[in-house]
């Protein structure tokens, strides 16, 4: 009895630990991930290098790369917002503008918005299978890779 008893304790503990490994790791945002910056780069349209790629040609290529990624989609676009940022910054998009609404990351978050509010009608999805409630979470999960890349901190207004 005893020998059953310790089974099942580790084997739970075991589960909670993989568990809360997996909640944590699922919304981290990666600063400098190459794999995610040669990807966006890797989906720009063929013939088009970073240094001849518009705006909307990069915020393009990094919404299929979000969308098309294995895992959570919040924490995919949050991803993609920071890598895309940090190409952007370092000038790898000699074409695209580095600051203001028409950059990349400008791009790229007004994309996600018009994909997730296309459809109107709450019963059915878009292309990419997003319903008009999924606009709120990739709105702040691109917003939350905004402020990895400024450095800022979001809190939620709530009422009293």
């Amino acid at each position: 009895m005893n020998l059953k008893k310790v089974t099942i304790n580790i084997t739970c503990t075991t589960l909670i630990l993989v568990l809360s490994l997996i909640g944590f790791s699922a919304n981290a945002q990666v600063a400098n991930d190459a794999s995610i910056q040669n990807a966006i780069i890797a989906a720009l349209p063929e013939g088009v290098t970073p240094e001849k790629a518009t705006s909307d040609e990069i915020a393009q290529a990094a919404t299929t790369l979000a969308f098309s990624m294995e895992g959570n989609l919040e924490a995919n676009v949050t991803q993609v917002m920071v890598s895309l940022g940090e190409l952007a910054k370092a000038g790898k998009f000699l074409n695209a503008p580095r600051f203001g609404d028409k950059n990349p990351t400008g791009r790229f978050y007004l994309k996600v918005l018009n994909l997730a509010s296309s459809n109107l009608d709450v019963s059915s999805s878009t292309y990419y299978g997003l319903t008009v409630q999924d606009m709120t979470r990739l709105a702040a999960a691109a917003r939350a890779g905004m402020n990895f890349l400024n450095g800022a901190k979001s809190n939620a207004i709530t009422r009293k």
